[in-house]
């Protein structure tokens, strides 16, 4: 397998209306499905949805009169991110077309998908306790096959 190449990405707020989504807008090589972003800089990861950036997605963004993207998204890369995974990610808008963070964009592995950080406060509280009753019935499981083999 090859090793990820690293490259400049501009780095663009996603709207107020996806602000706890779980995807990013990007224009990366890797096809839309999962995918694993790291910041080079501080080696910090995420694995997240990958959307593909379009004109249709452009017009929306120009028309909600954020920073432009239409006239950029072709000639540059460009991620387009909740504040959720920037923080994750430590990275900061991109102020100028210049000032971009180098990442790489891979394919996610299955494993990867087991414990995917989301950014909606509702979703986080059903994947915690599902956790914990997976953790339960296991645990239950245990003492009573142990009980049995005891009382026999």
């Amino acid at each position: 397998m090859a090793k990820p190449v690293p490259e400049n990405y501009l780095i663009r707020a996603s709207l107020y209306e996806e602000a706890i989504e779980p995807w990013v807008w990007c224009n990366s090589e890797v096809p839309n499905g999962y995918v694993t972003i790291k910041n080079v800089k501080n080696s910090k990861k995420i694995t997240v949805f990958q959307r593909r950036l379009n004109a249709n997605f452009a017009r929306k963004y120009d028309n909600a009169k954020t920073l432009p993207i239409s006239d950029i998204f072709e000639e540059n890369k460009i991620l387009v991110i909740s504040e959720f995974y920037r923080n994750f990610l430590d990275i900061q808008t991109s102020k100028e077309d210049g000032d971009g963070v180098t990442l790489t964009v891979t394919k996610a592995k299955w494993w990867q998908l087991l414990l995917l950080p989301y950014p909606n406060p509702t979703v986080q509280l059903a994947n915690r306790l599902t956790y914990i009753s997976i953790f339960i019935s296991v645990f239950s499981i245990l003492i009573g096959v142990l009980i049995s083999k005891g009382g026999t």
